[in-house]
């Protein structure tokens, strides 16, 4: 829904029509992908809730290492 959202906006903020940056529907989208991998993988099993939740964590650790350099291969 996210990716829509920013596409039918045109990648613009509703209210002040400042630009949104296209990370964000990419960010959501590779989610969502990883998530159907998941599924894929391991149907509805206790394993793909746990593969659900490192997914999230992988990708948040990324993203932020990646904007902030705060990663502990960063950090010197």
């Amino acid at each position: 829904m996210p990716v829509l959202g920013w596409r039918w906006l045109r990648g613009k903020c509703r209210s002040c029509g400042l630009p949104i940056s296209p990370m964000y529907p990419l960010i959501e989208f590779a989610t969502g992908l990883l998530f159907v991998a998941c599924y894929l993988s391991f149907d509805i099993t206790p394993a793909t809730f746990k593969w659900l939740l490192f997914v999230c964590i992988i990708i948040v650790l990324t993203i932020t290492d990646l904007r902030v350099r705060l990663g502990p291969a960063t950090t010197r």
